[in-house]
């Protein structure tokens, strides 16, 4: 290829200097390399094998090869030249880590741990501690979490194994997500209509390494799968939810599944052009609104100062760093901390680097999705996006008015007055409306004692009356 660009096209292209990108090929529902088109088993062994076509530094004293410089100057250092394995103490070389560890052993001026009592050096951490207790009589240390955490009884690993045995044994449809459309798992094709996805999952991958479709995923994230016409591929009984599926791969085919360790996935159905809940059948009007109402049926994790629940550790300890230990407002994107939300969302408006929406086909940033959508319409000449309800056809402009919209007239989600039954979509709204009946004055002016029953009456009297 570099050959080609060079000569035919007079690209300013060096066919020795390598190549700085990881190749690979999918053929066959098999990961192959780019270079050699060797079968490999996953992404992560793909990386480690494709690496090898570029290591060129070669050791001259023992012949292995290095991907970087400063790899193979940091092995001949250590395992070649004089500078050997340094003490960290003292700074003295030795020929290797036996060697050096000896020396640790032997030289007390070289333990790392100091009583900070009598200055008197200890090997580990833990003789040092047992002195402390015995020799000062400082109380046992002990480490209690801050944090309460009712955990569930199982780990999240029998969830994955779970996961991976129902899209391996059942016609559960692996999918991600990018924008509004539907990416699969295995050849990254895009789909907008979920039964295409399916037919493709069908026809394209009736075999398939399900290790793929948890690549990208960390150990704590859920797969989205499509359960609509969800049967088991062994015997091809039908179910109508995915917990079902569980008990029977492991009473009907002996497989090992851990009935109540939960499942890592979040699944939904399509059934009449609606979008709805893998488990409890309900209905939602996008894949938002899906997404959080699916990981209620998984949030077991409290925190004990809030009463907020999390469907992960990491969520749960992310929220208490950032909420209920003063450690800031962290901005998403450059990751800088703030002491207080209006000070990020300052930040945030005046950083265009840190705006989160971007246009694909000219890359330029924008702090809403509406602007974004403006630009799209006005510059490329894209199709003014519209949402149409999907249980009675309306049709909105906006994606808010057809979530109020759906909430309101398609979902048994919302608040409703006592007093004269008008629904609202939240509770914030709802709770201004009540002023209406009980008549309450809650906002009180601190110069003149004057009260008003909405924040936004304070507010004027305040601009027209007390301008200081």
């Amino acid at each position: 290829m570099l050959t080609h660009l060079r000569s035919t096209h007079d690209l300013g292209v060096s066919a020795h200097d390598g190549i700085a990108l990881v190749p690979n090929k999918y053929i066959n529902d098999k990961l192959v390399c780019g270079y050699c088109d060797i079968n490999v088993a996953g992404l992560l062994p793909l990386i480690d094998h494709v690496k090898t076509h570029y290591r060129a530094l070669i050791c001259e004293l023992c012949a292995k090869s290095f991907l970087t410089k400063h790899g193979l100057r940091s092995h001949m250092e250590t395992k070649h030249h004089k500078k050997g394995y340094p003490c960290p103490k003292c700074k003295q070389a030795f020929e290797n880590t036996k060697a050096r560890k000896e020396h640790l052993n032997n030289s007390r001026q070289c333990w790392s741990y100091s009583c900070k009592k009598c200055n008197d050096r200890f090997l580990t951490w833990k003789l040092k501690q047992e002195h402390v207790v015995s020799v000062h009589s400082v109380p046992v240390k002990t480490y209690t979490c801050t944090v309460y955490i009712n955990e569930p009884s199982l780990k999240h690993g029998a969830a994955r194994q779970n996961a991976e045995h129902i899209v391996k044994y059942t016609t559960a449809c692996p999918y991600r997500l990018d924008g509004d459309t539907i990416c699969c798992v295995y050849c990254f094709d895009s789909f907008t209509d979920p039964s295409m996805h399916r037919q493709h999952i069908n026809d394209e991958h009736e075999t398939f390494d399900v290790k793929i479709a948890f690549a990208n995923l960390n150990a704590n994230s859920y797969l989205r799968v499509d359960c609509t016409d969800l049967k088991c591929r062994l015997c091809l009984v039908p179910f109508q939810n995915i917990k079902a599926v569980v008990e029977h791969l492991h009473s009907s085919h002996e497989l090992e599944v851990i009935v109540d360790a939960g499942i890592a996935l979040l699944p939904n159905k399509y059934e009449d052009e609606k979008l709805l809940c893998g488990y409890c059948d309900i209905n939602l009007p996008g894949f938002r609104q899906l997404s959080n109402h699916v990981t209620t049926h998984y949030q077991a994790l409290i925190c004990e100062l809030c009463g907020k629940s999390f469907m992960t550790k990491p969520g749960l300890l992310l929220h208490t760093e950032f909420n209920h230990r003063g450690k800031g407002y962290p901005c998403a994107k450059c990751k800088q901390k703030f002491q207080t939300r209006d000070a990020r969302k300052e930040h945030v408006t005046n950083s265009r680097q840190c705006w989160v929406h971007t246009c694909r086909k000219c890359n330029d940033r924008f702090l809403t999705w509406k602007l974004k959508q403006n630009h799209v319409v006005s510059v490329h000449s894209g199709p003014v996006k519209t949402y149409p309800c999907t249980e009675c056809g309306e049709v909105f402009p906006t994606q808010i008015r057809y979530y109020i919209h759906f909430k309101l007239h398609h979902s048994s989600e919302v608040f409703v007055c006592n007093h004269c039954g008008t629904k609202y979509y939240s509770k914030t709204r709802l709770e201004d409306h009540m002023v209406s009946h009980t008549k309450e004055k809650k906002y009180k002016c601190s110069k003149c004692s004057k009260c008003y029953p909405y924040l936004r009456g304070l507010t004027r009297h305040l601009t027209s009356h007390h301008k200081n």
